[in-house]
């Protein structure tokens, strides 16, 4: 793993215990649930990390095809289902009129299909 993400890694473990341990009587009184609750609170960080990703991932990969002739066809949201579960996305779909060719940055960089 690269040097960045264990600085990363170490910075947000840090900023989440801080914000947990501001309920520290409620982690003492529920005890043994401690690591359910942590997995909660990653469940939905992992969420919001992937959303972010493919947010801006999408948003590079629309305005390096809008300069290759595609123009945006469409902004559907759709549930992509992941690791942590469903999330809701907006997945762009893109059309070049001279090619006569489609494009969809989510589906075919990251394999991700939406429902």
């Amino acid at each position: 793993m690269d040097r960045q993400y264990r600085d990363a890694i170490a910075e947000a473990s840090a900023i989440l215990a801080q914000a947990m341990l501001e309920d520290a009587n409620e982690l003492i009184e529920d005890g043994r649930k401690l690591d359910l609750k942590v997995k909660s609170v990653l469940w939905r960080l992992g969420c919001v990390l992937v959303q972010t990703l493919f947010r801006h991932l999408q948003r590079q990969l629309v305005e390096e095809a809008k300069q290759k002739g595609f123009t945006v066809e469409r902004r559907p949201k759709v549930c992509f289902k992941i690791l942590f579960g469903p999330i809701w996305i907006e997945s762009v779909y893109m059309y070049d009129r001279a090619a006569k060719q489609g494009y969809r940055p989510l589906r075919e960089h990251f394999g991700v299909v939406g429902r």
